[in-house]
């Protein structure tokens, strides 16, 4: 009997160490858990991360893209502003010309120079253009006129 009591005794003292050594395995396992839980964690936020970042440096790009476009856009119009300006400035030149101004006459309305035949002269005496200046310089000129006509 004192060999059976002996061997129980030793089964009763191991149990404490067995059960010691099975709770610092499942101690183990759990963390090894929660090592694992944590760096999906942190792979999770470092994806997201560098999501997020290249979607920032994309949307930032897109509007520098944007903007260069409409760069390109306003020189172009500036571009064909100047070539209409310079060509109304060329137009305005012919147009002051006076020799330009004569043959598109002639080409448009037929236009000719007068003839001896064609000229009629009319003097106008002295005191009617002192009294069309004093009226001018008192009234405006067409409310001369029409005063003029009235009498």
């Amino acid at each position: 009997m004192a060999a059976v009591k002996r061997k129980e005794r030793v089964h009763i003292e191991q149990r404490p160490l067995e059960q010691e050594r099975v709770h610092k395995r499942k101690v183990r396992k759990k963390r090894k858990k929660q090592n694992k839980a944590k760096a999906r964690l942190k792979l999770a936020l470092t994806f997201g991360a560098v999501a997020a970042a290249t979607f920032v440096l994309l949307y930032r790009y897109s509007e520098i893209s944007k903007v260069r476009y409409d760069i390109v856009g306003l020189e172009y119009k500036i571009e064909q502003a100047t070539k209409h300006r310079d060509e109304l400035n060329i137009e305005l030149g012919e147009i002051r010309d006076s020799e330009w101004f004569v043959s598109e006459a002639q080409e448009k309305i037929n236009l000719r120079k007068a003839e001896e035949g064609q000229f009629v002269t009319v003097k106008v005496p002295k005191s009617s253009q002192e009294a069309v200046a004093q009226t001018e310089s008192s009234k405006s000129l067409f409310a001369g006129i029409l005063d003029k006509f009235s009498r």
